[in-house]
C-alpha cells in the first residue's frame, strides 16, 4: 500500500511502514494530511459503549428534558433505570437532580442518574434501598459521590452480552474518530471483558490496561509484570484516584469551592498513597494517578518525594487541571509525566462554564496550562476521558485555550496526541510517528476530518465507502 499526502510518500508492507519518502511541500487544495493514529490516553471504553445502551444526557439543555428523554428511551427490560452523562453546569437551571425528580421517573425501580464526570449520580427513594448504606450517599437529596458512581456498573445487574455489545461499538466509535490506542482504566470486569472480545478476534483496537490498585494483591501474586501481553492487549500499570472531580465539588482545593464552604476532599491517606507508590516502585509497575485540584496535586508530589527513587517508571499525572508553575517544576525534576485531557477546555473552560462557576473567573485562565507544560519540558500526552471520545474535539480546545500564551498550534497538538502518549505508555519505539519499521497505525485527514484509519497496514475505517 502506498499513502501520499502534499510533503511526502509512505510504503506500507503488511502490519509496518516500510519506507517513508519526504517529497516536500506540495500544492493540495484538498488539504489532505498523513498522521500516526491517535493515541488516548484516558480512556473508559464501557462506559463509553454503554452510553449507547442507556439514555445519554449529554446534549441535554434543562433536567426536563432529560427526564423526559429517559421516560421515552430507558431499556424496559431491566429491573433498574440508568441514564449516563449528564452535565448540570450546562443546564438553563445549573442545580442537580434529587430523588424527588428521578421519583417522577419511577417509584418502583431503582433509577440513575450518573454525572458525565463519573464522580456523582443521583437515584431515587427505590434506588437508595439499594445504595443507602454506601458511604457518599445523602439520603435526604439522593445524591451521590465518589463510591458507587465510580462502581455503578458494578453495582448494577447488567448483563454480559451488554458489556460485550457495548466494547464492540465503543471501539468502532474509536476508529471512527482515528484513535488506534487506548490506554483504558478499567476494573476486573472490564479485564475479563477486553480479553473476551481479543478471544473472538474482535479487539481492532490496542488496548493498553491500567489495573485498579485493588487488584495490586492479585497481581503481585500472579507475578504479572510490566508490559505482560502482547501489541493489542498489554498491561502497564496501577491506577489510583487521590481526589473527585471539579463537577462533583470533590477535587481538593486549597480554598473553598466558589458559594460553598468545602474545599473538596482526599479520597487517600499519605499511608496508603505512599504504600502503593513504593510496591510499583518495588515491582516495576507504572503508577497512573488521578488528581485535580490544587492541594490534590501538592499532595501528590510532597507524598512521592519520600518514595519516588528512580524516573524511568514514568509514573503519570492524570487529568491535572489545577497545577502551577511550582509543582511542575518539581514534578520535571521527578521524572512525572502528565495525561492532559484538551477537551475539558473546549466543555468548561469559558466565560459562564463550570470552571467560573465552580472556582471563580481567574481559572477560566489559569486551568489547563498547555503550553507551559510543554515548555518546561515535561512529557505528556492527549486523551479524552470519553468526553467525548473525540482527538479532534479535544484539540479544538488545546488550541483555543482561554489564554493566549497556553494556546498551541494544530500540530503541535496532533503530536501530543500520538507521539506523546506513545511515550507514556512505552510505545515510543514502534507506535506514535510516521516512521520506518512503526506499525503502520495511520490516520489520513482531510481538511481536518477524518477521511481514512488504517490498523496493522488494513484499512478499518474509511469515509467514502
Amino acid at each position: 500500500m502506498i499513502l501520499k499526502d502534499n510533503s511526502k510518500e509512505i510504503v506500507i508492507e503488511g502490519k509496518f511502514i516500510k519506507k517513508v519518502i519526504e517529497k516536500g511541500k506540495i500544492e493540495d487544495k484538498e488539504e489532505r494530511l498523513i498522521i500516526p493514529g491517535f493515541i488516548d490516553s484516558h480512556t473508559h471504553l464501557i462506559h463509553e459503549g454503554l452510553s449507547s445502551f442507556f439514555p445519554n444526557l449529554y446534549e441535554t439543555s434543562s433536567l426536563e428534558e432529560a427526564i423526559q428523554k429517559v421516560l421515552e428511551f430507558h431499556r424496559k427490560d431491566l429491573p433498574f433505570i440508568l441514564a449516563l452523562n449528564f452535565d448540570e453546569s450546562k443546564w438553563k437551571v445549573k442545580k442537580l437532580p434529587t430523588k424527588k425528580d428521578l421519583d417522577k421517573i419511577s417509584k418502583d425501580k431503582p433509577v440513575i442518574f450518573r454525572r458525565i464526570c463519573g464522580h456523582l449520580a443521583v437515584t431515587n427513594t427505590k434506588g437508595l434501598e439499594k445504595f443507602k448504606n454506601f458511604k457518599g450517599v445523602e439520603k435526604e437529596t439522593g445524591i451521590m459521590r465518589e463510591f458507587v458512581p465510580l462502581r455503578i456498573f458494578s453495582l448494577l445487574p447488567i448483563p454480559e452480552e451488554i458489556f460485550l455489545n457495548s466494547l464492540e461499538i465503543a471501539i468502532e466509535k474509536a476508529i471512527r474518530n482515528g484513535i488506534t490506542t487506548c490506554h483504558e482504566m478499567i476494573g476486573r470486569k472490564g479485564f475479563y471483558y477486553f480479553l473476551k472480545l481479543k478471544e473472538k478476534n474482535k479487539l481492532k483496537i490496542r488496548i493498553r490496561y491500567y489495573a485498579p490498585y485493588n487488584l495490586i494483591k492479585e497481581i503481585e501474586k500472579i507475578g504479572i509484570l510490566r508490559g505482560f501481553g502482547d501489541e493489542y492487549f498489554k498491561f502497564c500499570g496501577i491506577k489510583i484516584f487521590t481526589d473527585g472531580s471539579i463537577g462533583s465539588k470533590k477535587a481538593k482545593l486549597s480554598f473553598n469551592y466558589r458559594g460553598d464552604r468545602k474545599m473538596g476532599q482526599m479520597l487517600i491517606s499519605k499511608k496508603e498513597f505512599q504504600k502503593i507508590l513504593k510496591i510499583c516502585e518495588d515491582k516495576n509497575l507504572q503508577l497512573a494517578i488521578h488528581a485535580i485540584g490544587d492541594r490534590a496535586i501538592k499532595n501528590v508530589i510532597n507524598w512521592s518525594k519520600e518514595i519516588i527513587k528512580r524516573t524511568d517508571l514514568r509514573h503519570r499525572i492524570e487529568h491535572a487541571e489545577m497545577i502551577d508553575d511550582k509543582s511542575l517544576d518539581e514534578i520535571k525534576e521527578m521524572g512525572f509525566t502528565l495525561s492532559i485531557q484538551p477537551n475539558f477546555i473546549k466543555n468548561w473552560q469559558f466565560e459562564g462554564g463550570m470552571y467560573e462557576e465552580r472556582l471563580g473567573k481567574e481559572w477560566i485562565y489559569k486551568m489547563n496550562p498547555i503550553k507551559t507544560i510543554i515548555e518546561k519540558g515535561i512529557k505528556v500526552g492527549f486523551g479524552s476521558d470519553c468526553m467525548p471520545l473525540s482527538p479532534l474535539y479535544g484539540i479544538e480546545g488545546a488550541i483555543s485555550h482561554p489564554s493566549e500564551k497556553e494556546r498551541i498550534d494544530f500540530y503541535e497538538a496532533l503530536k501530543i496526541y500520538s507521539q506523546g502518549s506513545a511515550f507514556l505508555s512505552y510505545d515510543e519505539n514502534n507506535l506514535g510517528e510516521i516512521k520506518e519499521n512503526y506499525f503502520a497505525d495511520i490516520v489520513i485527514l482531510k481538511n481536518k476530518k477524518i477521511e481514512k484509519v488504517i490498523i496493522d497496514g488494513e484499512i478499518k475505517f474509511s469515509q467514502t465507502d
